[in-house]
């Protein structure tokens, strides 16, 4: 049973040409699908979908094998890291902001606090715990998106180019700790980039999105020496971070 599975999954906005025509896409449990592809071709609108944040207009849901697509967003499992660290409350602690979901519906834990407590230590955030997330470096604020959406244990991790707004130092940082992560085979990714370096080193596969569709998917390595001109201008074999 996978993780995660998209059926044909459409949507469309009516000014906008990151239309999602069919998608079809399975992430198996405790594996991380890296998608990419062209600007504007749908990569955020996808995960949004699958997160219940837009609709699904066409297609199937299904995570851990049960149809989701008419869930609400809290009902789905899921963790959510933006781009830029956003959602984030500024005014709150370290520690509040990690704690929030249990708040707010997320999966019930017989002891939060201890929750909260391991994630900070996974995610090195323990001398920062009591600081205000305004008084907090980008690749700081991103540890904490991540820990957040790791905390109450959701069935799979979205991430939307979690490290495209941060400096060099700060992406080895967070990728560094998205490497840990993915080893211990505890979290399921669907993982949205541009960046060559973090598909080469995280993916287990990529995927690439085109006019609406899984155009092709594969390794990394698989992708690097195929001949299609597109997949050629998006996976190249001497990925570096840019």
């Amino acid at each position: 049973m996978s993780a995660l599975e998209l059926i044909e999954v459409c949507h469309s906005y009516p000014t906008r040409r990151d239309t999602l025509k069919s998608v079809s896409l399975k992430v198996e449990t405790g594996e991380m699908v890296c998608l990419t592809g062209r600007s504007g071709c749908g990569k955020t609108t996808l995960l949004k979908v699958v997160a219940g944040l837009e609709p699904n207009r066409g297609g199937h849901i299904k995570i851990g094998g049960k149809d989701a697509s008419q869930l609400q967003t809290h009902e789905r499992q899921l963790g959510f890291v933006f781009q830029g660290a956003e959602g984030l409350f500024p005014h709150l602690t370290v520690r509040d902001n990690i704690y929030f979901p249990f708040k707010h519906g997320h999966r019930k834990h017989n002891n939060p606090n201890s929750a909260v407590n391991e994630i900070i230590d996974v995610t090195g955030l323990k001398d920062h715990q009591h600081s205000r997330i305004d008084k907090l470096s980008g690749g700081l604020k991103q540890r904490v998106a991540i820990a957040r959406a790791l905390v109450y244990q959701p069935d799979i991790l979205l991430l939307d180019e979690p490290l495209a707004s941060l400096d060099n130092p700060r992406k080895t940082e967070i990728l560094e700790l998205l490497k840990t992560l993915k080893s211990s085979g505890d979290h399921t990714f669907l993982y949205v980039t541009h960046d060559d370096r973090e598909m080469k080193q995280l993916a287990d596969r990529v995927a690439i999105l085109e006019d609406g569709e899984i155009l092709t998917q594969g390794t990394f390595a698989e992708l690097a020496q195929s001949d299609h001109a597109l997949v050629k201008s998006i996976i190249r074999p001497d990925a570096s971070m840019k």
